[in-house]
């Protein structure tokens, strides 16, 4: 549909098309023009120079150079990756016996004969010094790229020879000038970040080692920088484990109904039935995929093995060694009689680190069939952050976050997501996996390819399937460390056949220990000590329960001793006489930060408004102080208090109702108005959490507004 020039433009301004978009939309379409022009100058100038050097050469000196680009590829590890370059070597890499490249050559004897338009793009060929650059954005028009030797910033629009933004990606190529961009000359390699981080270290090391100047070692060992940017480790490099494939043959009465029964009670997945076979799937772990561009919860059932029923025979295929006492279990609990019969193994042999897993996905009505690959590529991205690699010492991507070993974790991100976006691809998904997740857990910058670019909100939540039925819900990360089977473990005991009031206690218990086990670099329970329970308790609790009351807090003061007491039993440890102090000391001053919260902030009302009523408030600088706020001394009038982010003291008015639950040491996150009236309150916490507290308010501090 055309638009005339005095009809509303299509942008929704209300503003005339002339007024508004028109310009825009004739300056696009020129710029459309200009570059479609530029690609048949581009093929023009080729030929031309193509034609020339097959004249000025005779047969032999043709064959002989095409042998000589063969023999150097083949000297490579890659040389399958690098043959797509023979032309481009050909006319602007390769110097012929007079010294020149191609290109060189065809500007001394041709060049004054072409037209201006000609003569200047070749002008530019002659002076192209192939670069290392790789991306690291995207945007409407094309991509930018950064220069990974000078740290010059690139502008590459999209067009025919570069279509799409690859994540990270990079390349070893010539890149010419034109109308504000940068456009490929010829052929390249897009490779992956680990690709472009080879090919640096190869291009500075070749830079020290020959002493040679760049421009001179870019075109003498431009097929030995390529190559490298395709060394980057593959499963193929890697080497690789064993594992085994157990084979499990049980006699039963009746195997086909046996697998109907297992699917009602939610443990088998029938895949397909015929008259003599039953043939399914066992499940695993189920998780639960949350993403604001999915219309509802995503579920992927982690694959435990396969099964077949056929007459009396029910046979177990898997990689899973838990998976026969899962289905022997299940069977039992059924009171179905099951006989193995026969047990066997075949070893394989796969890359290291990799996890042989398979998933059946359940996609809402209408959802698009590639948010299946991408709920999958989030399940395995968090599945992998905790898996061991070799050449970190045995440590996985978790701990060196936890290490604070941030550039390479930020390298294997990108890894990751140039690996995801390769896939998503394929099957035409315009959406990438949410790694900036991940990237806001570690304190990492957000990526800026992940899709859409506005706030996007995705979760991993593993449903662990409890043995009376039900599931219990916990990050994905629980699972992965150390102490989620311990949690859910310890729940299932203390909560199987109980009432609804006492699972929501050790539920309230288990969350607030396994919320504060995720933020710390904690790998086993005999490294938990005192000051962690008390961190946990008395700091990281209260920060993240905005909706805590008295009855909640008692709640999991005694869940968490209960765990604590569990853990002994079950490790050896000594964490109950420790907790159980801690409880004792922190009771009263925990209840009563507690009950001065709720005299300001009511447990009924929503969290959000109080927060917003003092983001308000902070932004009306002369009226109000917001901020964190330590109890110095208490009369009954008022308190004194220490404003933690400026140093100035202020004089807090109390209610009567107040001046019996504040003491000295308390501390309050708050608003107060310039008369010293509490005008919102956010936070109580308790003397216990000091260490804590201070420290993250000093790390938070440019947060603060005054």
């Amino acid at each position: 549909m055309s638009v005339g020039r005095n009809d509303p433009c299509p942008c929704g301004s209300g503003k005339k098309y002339k007024k508004c978009c028109m310009n825009k939309a004739m300056e696009e379409e020129a710029k459309r023009a200009r570059q479609h022009r530029f690609f048949e100058q581009k093929y023009e100038l080729s030929q031309q120079v193509h034609r020339f050097l097959e004249e000025a050469l005779s047969y032999a000196e043709q064959r002989a150079i095409k042998h000589a680009f063969r023999q150097a590829v083949r000297e490579m590890k890659h040389s399958e990756m690098l043959e797509p370059l023979e032309t481009l070597w050909y006319l602007f890499v390769h110097r012929f016996p007079n010294g020149m490249r191609g290109v060189e050559w065809f500007w001394r004897e041709k060049g004054r004969r072409l037209s201006s338009e000609l003569q200047n793009m070749l002008d530019r060929w002659v002076r192209l010094v192939p670069r290392l650059v790789q991306f690291v954005d995207r945007g409407e028009d094309g991509g930018t790229a950064v220069d990974r030797l000078t740290g010059e910033t690139l502008f590459l629009p999209f067009s025919e020879t570069m279509p799409d933004v690859v994540p990270w990606g990079g390349m070893f190529a010539f890149l010419e000038p034109f109308d504000g961009g940068h456009y490929i000359q010829g052929a390249a390699s897009i490779v992956g970040p680990d690709g472009v981080k080879k090919a640096e270290e190869r291009m500075r090391s070749l830079l020290q080692e020959t002493n040679m100047p760049y421009e001179e070692l870019a075109f003498s060992r431009f097929l030995d920088i390529v190559d490298a940017c395709h060394s980057a480790s593959s499963l193929q490099e890697r080497g690789t484990e064993a594992v085994e494939q157990w084979t499990v043959v049980y006699d039963m009465p009746d195997a086909r109904n046996a697998l109907r029964q297992l699917e009602r009670h939610g443990i088998v997945i029938v895949d397909e039935e015929t008259d003599e076979a039953v043939k399914g799937s066992l499940r695993g772990v189920t998780y639960e995929y949350h993403d604001d561009l999915a219309s509802s919860p995503i579920y992927l059932n982690e694959l435990a093995g396969f099964v077949e029923g056929q007459g009396r025979t029910m046979t177990l295929s898997t990689f899973d060694a838990d998976a026969e006492r899962v289905l022997t279990e299940a069977l039992k609990a059924m009171g179905m009689r099951a006989n193995v019969v026969s047990r066997s193994v075949k070893t394989h042999l796969v890359p290291k680190g990799v996890k042989l897993l398979s998933y059946h996905v359940e996609l809402p009505p209408g959802e698009p069939s590639y948010m299946a690959l991408v709920a999958n590529s989030a399940v395995m991205l968090e599945q992998t952050l905790h898996v061991p690699h070799e050449e970190w010492g045995g440590r996985s991507v978790h701990e060196l976050a936890m290490s604070g070993e941030q550039e390479t974790v930020e390298q294997w991100l990108r890894a990751y997501e140039h690996h995801a976006f390769e896939l998503l691809r394929q099957e035409g998904s315009p959406v990438m996996v949410d790694t900036n997740s991940i990237r806001s857990r570690y304190g990492l910058p957000l990526s800026p390819f992940v899709t859409p670019k506005i706030k996007r909100t995705t979760s991993v939540q593993v449903l662990q399937r409890l043995d009376e039925g039900g599931y219990f819900a916990m990050p994905a990360e629980w699972k992965m460390r150390f102490f989620g089977a311990d949690l859910v473990r310890f729940y299932q005991e203390k909560t199987e056949g109980k009432s609804e009031a006492t699972k929501a206690k050790y539920r309230l218990g288990v969350t607030a220990v396994g919320h504060y086990l995720q933020t710390t670099p904690l790998s086993s329970w005999d490294a938990l000590e005192a000051r962690h329970w008390q961190q946990c308790l008395a700091f990281h609790y209260v920060m993240f329960s905005p909706d805590i009351s008295i009855n909640q807090a008692k709640q999991v003061l005694s869940a968490v001793q209960a765990f604590a007491k569990w853990l002994d039993g079950r490790y050896q440890t000594n964490h109950a006489p420790v907790v159980r102090q801690l409880v004792a000391e922190l009771s009263e001053p925990l209840l009563k930060a507690v009950r001065l919260l709720r005299l300001y902030h009511r447990s009924d009302s929503a969290v959000v408004m109080a927060d917003t009523a003092s983001e308000q408030m902070m932004e009306n600088k002369g009226e109000h102080r917001t901020g964190t706020f330590r109890v110095v001394n208490v009369d009954q009038e008022e308190a004194i208090l220490d404003w933690l982010e400026t140093g100035e003291q202020l004089h807090w008015r109390l209610t009567p109702s107040a001046t019996s639950y504040v003491e000295p040491g308390m501390y309050v996150k708050a608003t107060f108005n310039k008369d010293g009236e509490l005008a919102s309150v956010q936070r109580v916490y308790p003397p216990q959490a000091a260490p804590y507290l201070e420290s993250f308010v000093q790390f938070d501090q440019p947060l603060a507004k005054v």
